[in-house]
């Protein structure tokens, strides 16, 4: 409809980007307090109030422990303590979602008619699930459609993807937010962009290059007193230092992307020191170069390799991820002005493009992954299978901390993929599969043990159902 208003929300490990389309005109970024982009903090105030975005980092100054500055990361948890408070993960999304849909309504004047959510591609119907119910606790009166991010991204570089990238050809996404990188195959198929293979790293992403600055920082002013304070606070006033100080290595690593120096500021050293891009290079590249790898792998999933390779979130602006692209897959990659907008701005493409446009085959359409309870089959799977989806979907696992455990979000999307599997009648592992989760030390884990019982019964069920299929 002409006159249809249209709200696409990419929310995001430590930011929340929105894109505004109202009737005809271009669709354009929602300004939130004057700014672009949203921090995804939540604060619980004292008469149980949930503060959003640059409020909550403000409140969090004097009360860490009533804040969450990532709430996309507890997706898993069932709960989260935030001061004297639990509240379960969709609440803290809830949250986020409210405040840019509250933003929305009154940027448009009226209501908004439809809301477009974006979401990792390896989230399972779970996952989905408490996005869904997010949105519910946020007050949303619409159903939302939800995209797979590298789905949006392929729309918001359409005209370039039909230029580039041929029918029954590849082109590579490579996400690299705040908090993690995803990287994942979009195939044209003539009138659309289907999502192939997927991998990442859960624990790559713009805060570690900040944490490996500060590190850097760190080395060079070796005074131990003053870092601990900076590093575990005691007071408000060290609070508030140690703000500062993130807050001007994460600007400064952001201006080094277009600048050759800049300087940052190290609160009680009273230190103004220089960085050169160079510097931050050197200690950027062991992580950028793990992100290659893991691109270079997805790559060579592709037939033919990879025609365009397009650079997506807001970390990939660095000139390195470029760079150590081109060396690595010979095709130079597609930057956005503004990559932390590419998700969104994508995703209202996609909401409004037809799901079927046979006689417009100079442009893609990406498929709308909306969620169809009747597209799963949730009967009990066939015998031979041996597994339900309901008994991949409750399983649970031990946590450990003080010993090796497993990345939990490595092996929960690893679960999400075998229920989804099971649910449309395949089975529930790849037959000859090797499984390979990242190892957590000193911090929290599944058991190794009890994770490896479960996933060589998956693995045994479908390698023997597939010797049964042969035959």
């Amino acid at each position: 409809m002409p006159d249809e208003s249209l709200l696409a929300i990419d929310f995001g490990t430590s930011n929340t980007v929105a894109v505004l389309a109202r009737g005809d005109g271009a669709p354009e970024p929602l300004l939130v307090d004057g700014f672009p982009v949203l921090p995804s903090t939540v604060f619980n105030t004292r008469d149980g109030r949930l503060l959003v975005g640059r409020d909550a980092q403000r409140a969090s100054a004097s009360d860490p422990a009533r804040c969450e500055p990532n709430p996309k990361r507890r997706i898993d948890d069932t709960s989260v303590l935030l001061g004297d408070r639990e509240f379960a993960v969709p609440e803290l999304i809830g949250a986020v979602l409210r405040r840019v849909w509250d933003e929305a309504r009154r940027v448009n004047g009226t209501g908004v008619d439809r809301l477009v959510l974006t979401h990792p591609v390896n989230w399972g119907e779970r996952r989905l699930g408490l996005l869904r119910a997010a949105a519910d606790a946020a007050g949303v009166p619409v159903r939302p459609t939800l995209i797979p991010e590298p789905v949006a991204a392929a729309h918001r570089f359409a005209a370039d993807s039909v230029e580039r990238v041929g029918p029954g050809r590849f082109g590579l996404v490579y996400d690299l937010g705040a908090g993690t990188c995803d990287i994942t195959l979009i195939r044209h198929r003539g009138t659309a962009f289907e999502t192939g293979h997927t991998d990442g790293l859960p624990d790559v992403g713009g805060l570690d290059i900040d944490y490996a600055l500060v590190a850097l920082l760190r080395q060079w002013y070796p005074r131990g007193d003053i870092w601990r304070r900076l590093e575990s606070p005691d007071t408000p006033a060290d609070r508030r230092h140690r703000r500062l100080l993130w807050e001007d290595v994460r600007t400064t690593k952001e201006l080094l992307s277009r600048e050759s120096s800049a300087s940052v500021f190290i609160p009680l050293l009273e230190v103004d020191t220089h960085l050169t891009r160079t510097e931050l290079e050197d200690v950027a590249r062991p992580l950028i170069r793990r992100t290659i790898d893991v691109a270079t792998r997805v790559a060579a999933m592709a037939d033919g390799g990879v025609q365009a390779i397009y650079l997506t979130g807001g970390a990939s602006r660095m000139p390195l991820v470029a760079t150590e692209m081109l060396r690595a897959l010979g095709v130079p990659a597609i930057v956005a002005e503004q990559p932390e907008l590419v998700i969104a701005s994508g995703a209202v493409r996609a909401a409004v493009a037809p799901t079927h446009q046979p006689d417009a085959a100079a442009v893609p359409v990406p498929p709308i992954f909306e969620y169809d309870p009747t597209a799963y089959n949730t009967d009990p799977v066939p015998a031979d299978f041996g597994i339900t989806p309901e008994e991949i979907r409750n399983v649970q696992f031990s946590t450990v901390k003080l010993r090796e455990g497993y990345d939990e979000e490595e092996v929960d999307a690893y679960l999400d993929e075998a229920e989804a599997r099971v649910a449309r009648g395949e089975t529930p592992a790849v037959p000859g599969q090797t499984v390979v989760f990242k190892v957590t030390r000193l911090r929290e884990g599944y058991a190794m043990n009890e994770v490896d019982d479960f996933v060589d019964r998956l693995i045994a069920l479908s390698d023997a159902a597939d010797a049964r299929g042969s035959a």
